[in-house]
């Protein structure tokens, strides 16, 4: 099979900011603390060091996050792990999207794994838990109610008063779910998929959940 390469600057897809920022220049070298190499790393876990964490808060808060919910025994190792004095977060996030929205929230999620695995490789003496972090307080409503799926757009009619979008509560959604499954192929992934959705967007009593 043959792979081809290119850069990000030859895609013309994203910011001339971004580029700048992923191409290291030094112009931007004032607005973040460490550029994220694999040796900067090691400065940044000392730098977290030094700073007073009320770990065993964060880990209560977490874990009632989690207490509905059932996870696996890695993710509740990993919210374990919170409390010791040798375990940092990889922590990235995104606002709330329907259905997650672009496909570029799931890479960020996996990437964010991804470097945790990694870290753990470089620095064995210490533990990565890497942490997903939702917006569930942004109010951008619009925004947030469209995704597209198999080149058609799906849209959540809801009327609300500029209430936070994690508080809204599901109603409407079992029909927008409906759907997409008129128009996804009647086999065991498409029907596994749509009773995720299901699982996760309508048996709950708000969108945060």
């Amino acid at each position: 099979m043959n792979i081809f390469k290119t850069s990000y600057d030859n895609t013309n897809y994203f910011s001339n900011l971004f580029l700048d920022y992923i191409n290291n220049k030094k112009k931007l070298s004032n607005f973040y603390n460490y550029f994220p190499n694999l040796s900067n790393f090691e400065k940044q876990i000392n730098l977290k060091k030094t700073q007073k964490i009320d770990r065993e808060l964060l880990f209560e808060r977490i874990k009632f996050q989690y207490s509905n919910i059932n996870s696996s025994l890695r993710v509740q190792k990993n919210i374990d792990l919170i409390k010791n004095e040798n375990c940092f977060t990889v922590s990235t996030g995104h606002q709330l999207c329907l259905f997650s929205g672009p496909l570029f929230f799931i890479y960020k999620i996996i990437s964010t794994i991804n470097l945790a695995k990694t870290l753990k490789q470089k620095y064995n003496q210490y533990e990565f838990v890497p942490v997903f972090i939702l917006a569930s307080e942004d109010h951008d409503f619009k925004e947030v109610s469209k995704v597209n799926i198999l080149n058609r757009k799906f849209e959540w009619s809801y009327k609300h008063d500029k209430e936070i979008i994690g508080s809204l509560s599901c109603d409407n959604l079992d029909i927008l779910i409906d759907e997409i499954e008129n128009c996804v192929t009647e086999d065991e992934t498409s029907k596994n998929l749509i009773e995720l959705l299901r699982k996760c967007f309508v048996k709950h009593d708000s969108y945060s959940d």
